[in-house]
Parts: C-alpha cells; sequence; structure tokens
C-alpha cells in the first residue's frame, strides 16, 4: 500500500468512526489555495476540522511534531476559506481536531490544536 492509498484508507476509517460517534460528514479532501482539510464535520453546535493521521509504526507523541505550524497555518486558511464561501455555519463553534490511526486503535483527539500551538 503507498502513501495515498494509506491516506484515503485512513481517511475512510476516520470517517465511519466519526459518524459511529454522531458526527455528519460535510466534505472530505477539501482543497483552497492555502492548503488542504482531510475531514469537515458537525455535529451539535460544533462545526469541526479533522486532521488525520494513519501511521502504522509512529506514535502518538509524534503527532505534535507532524502538525507543524505552516502546517497549522494551511488548514486554518482552508476553514477560513469554507467559511467564507458557507456563512450559514458561522454561528457554530469552529473546532480543529485531529483522528490518530493506529495499527491497533482510533483516538480522537477533540480541540487539538489553535493557532498558536497545541491544547
Amino acid at each position: 500500500m503507498n502513501t495515498k492509498q494509506r491516506g484515503d484508507r485512513g481517511e475512510d476509517l476516520a470517517s465511519e468512526y466519526l459518524q459511529e460517534q454522531g458526527y455528519h460528514i460535510l466534505k472530505r479532501n477539501l482543497r483552497c489555495r492555502s492548503g488542504e482539510v482531510d475531514i469537515i464535520v458537525y455535529r451539535d453546535d460544533s462545526l469541526v476540522f479533522v486532521e488525520v493521521k494513519h501511521w502504522l509504526t509512529m506514535s502518538v507523541e509524534d503527532l505534535e511534531r507532524s502538525i507543524t505550524s505552516a502546517k497549522r497555518n494551511r488548514i486554518f486558511g482552508c476553514a477560513r476559506a469554507f467559511l467564507g464561501e458557507h456563512p450559514e455555519w458561522y454561528r457554530f463553534r469552529v473546532r480543529f481536531d485531529i483522528v490518530h490511526i493506529g495499527p491497533e486503535q482510533i483516538t480522537h483527539f477533540d480541540d487539538a490544536f489553535t493557532e498558536n500551538g497545541f491544547q
């Protein structure tokens, strides 16, 4: 399995997991001028931009190093672009989560990061 296939599979697993947790998928692989967001979901009053990491060997502790400030800025840029095109979501609380797909489990980090860094 190449990197793209593993990434696609990870996004499939993350989407299934999030739906099982009561989230509704709005968009996958949002591409914009600044970058990409893996999955956009909503539940209750929260609109969530999700970064998916599907790693077979790296640990959860490596997440912070993998999502650099440049990566976060690209995600925030896409979030701003999405909200600019969809003002109906302005009333929702915006959050940035990470879903880590490991070899034996899925870990969901709610409100994992902000523009200033990790929570």
